[in-house]
């Protein structure tokens, strides 16, 4: 009994663990060139050809390189969507694993976490390929410019986040406790 319970908690724990960290990514999504750093993505965000898609009158992009963009835009969704419904999958059936009366089965439990990281780390190799292949549909000066711009949004970004600012003492956000 006691080593039932010991290996339902260390399951939970680790389900709990997983959950987490893909639940997290995924709800932040892969791609959408944020400056919060790569890890905290996953493969629902727009590839760099949806970006470089939007910036065409800026980038000057030929009708040739516009529709290799969207080609690769295309065939990146769908593989989004592909792994997307796969993660979701893995996810119930080793919920449903942890959930049985009968959890010593760790090596079960082992095998779906291995499947889940596995799809995981294609998900990122997917991301990370969609941008290189689209970085290649642009000549040297379109590529300059278009991080040019990426880098300036960053900056944009990073100035108007209000997650790494304090409370500001003048609109009255801060007060100490002696002063009122």
């Amino acid at each position: 009994m006691r080593k039932k319970k010991l290996m339902l908690v260390m399951g939970v724990l680790l389900m709990g663990l997983v959950f987490s960290n893909i639940g997290y990514a995924t709800e932040k999504g892969l791609g959408h060139h944020s400056c919060r750093g790569f890890e905290s993505k996953l493969e629902s965000e727009p590839q760099c050809a949806v970006c470089m898609l939007k910036q065409k009158e800026d980038l000057g992009l030929s009708d040739e390189q516009i529709t290799q963009l969207k080609s690769l835009k295309n065939e990146a969704e769908k593989k989004r969507i592909r792994n997307e419904a796969e993660m979701k999958i893995l996810k119930i059936e080793l919920r449903d694993l942890v959930h049985q009366d009968k959890t010593e089965d760790l090596k079960a439990v082992d095998a779906k976490i291995e499947k889940i990281g596995a799809l995981f780390t294609t998900m990122k190799k997917n991301h990370v390929y969609a941008r290189l292949d689209a970085k290649k549909v642009l000549t040297p000066d379109q590529q300059k410019k278009f991080k040019e711009h990426q880098e300036t949004k960053c900056a944009y970004r990073k100035e108007n986040s209000h997650y790494d600012k304090e409370p500001s003492v003048e609109k009255g956000h801060h007060q100490s406790k002696g002063s009122h």
